[in-house]
């Protein structure tokens, strides 16, 4: 794949797999997955997986990188690139191109020929690599020239290398340039010297790899419960963390932040966990959960656990064999084989788990307080041009909708009640830029965001069928859903105990807007409900000739 030229602004290149592929060219040079001259500005490339790619010419092969890139102020996140005989990731330009900006972030990078990461010095200020993981670079390299086989480079103007992990690679473990500020990192067994250029107390060139993760051998760079890497780190400004301060290394693990058991029904016990931003990828969280991990108490009697589901990104609802009464309630997680994360369940697949806790008291709703509670649990893009019958999805769920400013957008928010049976509910919509929120209207005169009556397909209060597929129902069943294209639209929707409902939001946007407008369903009269997710329109800069 190559994007060249000065047309691709903006351009998003997402969920896309090339493995044991080759491409022919005719008489030229270039790369897999290649943003091509500095001039296609802000392009993203998002959960890609890039294996044995090679590109030939009609004289050979001419390239074989995961993604070479010198487009100004790229993202490149959630990649697995692996088997590469060239560079994993090249932020460079080869012919003198100048470009600025960028953020790598989220990979694992294994077993590429010559260096893993490198942000070359066109870089003219401000790449970011963060949360990744690279292993075993430099498998064609020869000799002892430094940055052939290293696993991060890093010589772009004032770039950033935080939370990487990288190991058993030829050369170096990370680079770092003379401008370039290196934190947080773990970087051991590397041929030479483990980081280069960057003396950072907050980085780690000491200890095994066993003795900190999970799984090394395994490609698991999660830190087990006993790593001397946890909490070990120094706080990075925008960066966020849980426990007394950040974890070295690419994963830091969720910690347990409250329990609470409602009216109805008593015999789910649901635990809520802190995690940190960068632990939720491509919109998923907590996953995979073993209910025999946790030990949950009524008056400190045990109770039997009979299975365990993710409500949002960082619920657990772990279902009882009997009631809970109105006593004292705790629970802690436990595992079979302390001190490893390995039985535990993971974030976002193979990424950050979630740490024990010993017995911590929860909140008993029984036999008072409780009460229904509305929350936002997903939120996917919607094609304008498809149907409710027949959906096409845009972007991953829970990714933020794009739309051209003064364009349409539709986009379908999932609502889930909990607690107490709910009653039949209206749900209006509000927004904001930043400051107050505001009713959406009809009108985009004054407005950011405004409704937009009606689509080809999607007709205003049209039935969303319960058996919509695409977004997730954390706990329960749907129930339909309705289509909200006018401001005094308010469909009435009877959820049943945890059940889930999904309005499709058929939306305007003003030619004046910029930035992010965050939708926010709420209930009549402006009443508030809990966010799990925020839904989000991105709005793009519109294209030249376009």
């Amino acid at each position: 794949m190559r994007i060249s030229g000065s047309t691709c602004t903006n351009c998003e290149f997402v969920s896309i797999s090339a493995v044991n592929t080759r491409q022919m060219t005719q008489g030229g040079s270039g790369y897999a997955a290649s943003g091509d001259t500095a001039y296609c500005p802000n392009i993203l490339f998002e959960d890609l997986w890039i294996s044995n790619w090679e590109e030939y010419d009609d004289t050979g092969a001419v390239g074989s990188h995961g993604i070479y890139n010198h487009c100004t102020n790229a993202t490149m996140r959630d990649l697995l690139i692996e088997n590469q005989s060239g560079l994993g990731i090249q932020y460079y330009s080869s012919t003198g191109v100048q470009f600025s900006g960028g953020l790598i972030e989220r990979f694992l990078i294994l077993n590429s020929g010559r260096r893993g990461l490198y942000v070359g010095g066109s870089n003219t200020g401000g790449a970011v690599v963060r949360y990744g993981v690279v292993k075993n670079s430099g498998t064609n390299a020869t000799g002892t020239a430094e940055p052939t086989g290293a696993g991060v480079y890093s010589g772009g103007v004032n770039s950033s290398v935080y939370h990487v992990v990288s190991v058993n690679n030829y050369h170096s473990g990370i680079y770092c340039g003379s401008t370039c500020t290196a934190k947080n990192n773990i970087a051991l067994d590397n041929g030479t010297t483990n980081i280069i250029n960057s003396a950072d107390a907050s980085n780690r060139t000491t200890g095994t790899q066993a003795s900190l993760f999970i799984n090394h051998p395994g490609n698991d760079f999660n830190l087990i419960e006993s790593s001397a890497a946890i909490d070990a780190g120094t706080a990075i400004s925008g960066l966020t963390s849980v426990g007394s301060a950040p974890d070295q290394g690419a994963y830091e693990a969720c910690i347990r932040a409250s329990a609470v058991v409602e009216n109805a029904p008593p015999t789910i016990y649901s635990v809520s966990y802190s995690c940190p931003s960068q632990s939720i990828r491509n919109g998923v969280g907590l996953q995979t959960p073993t209910e025999g991990n946790w030990a949950v108490r009524d008056d400190g009697a045990g109770m039997t656990e009979n299975s365990a589901a993710v409500r949002g990104t960082s619920i657990v609802d772990i279902t009882l064999s009997a009631s809970l009464t109105g006593g004292v309630v705790d629970d802690a997680m436990t595992r079979s084989a302390a001190p490893t994360l390995s039985g535990s369940f993971a974030i976002g697949g193979i990424y950050d788990k979630v740490r024990t806790h010993a017995a911590t008291a929860g909140t008993n709703n029984i036999g008072g307080g409780g009460g229904v509670t509305y929350n936002v649990v997903h939120f996917r893009q919607v094609n304008w041009y498809s149907s409710v019958a027949a959906p096409s999805w845009k972007k991953l769920q829970d990714s933020a909708a794009g739309a051209q400013a003064g364009g349409r957008v539709a986009v379908a928010i999932t609502i889930e009640g909990t607690g107490a049976n709910p009653d039949p509910t209206a749900f209006e919509l509000y927004f904001n830029t930043g400051g107050a929120d505001a009713a959406v209207s009809d009108s985009t005169a004054t407005n950011a965001v405004a409704f937009a009556n009606d689509a080809s397909s999607f007709q205003d209060q049209q039935a969303v069928s319960s058996l919509l597929t695409g977004l997730t129902c954390p706990h329960g069943a749907f129930v339909a859903g309705a289509v909200i294209g006018a401001q005094n639209t308010q469909p009435n929707i009877d959820l049943s105990q945890n059940s889930c409902t999904t309005l499709i939001v058929l939306l305007q946007t003003k030619s004046s807007a910029t930035g992010t407008i965050n939708l926010k369903p709420k209930l009549p009269g402006g009443t508030a409900i809990s966010y799990g997710v925020q839904p989000a329109i991105l709005i793009k800069t519109a294209e030249a000739g376009s």
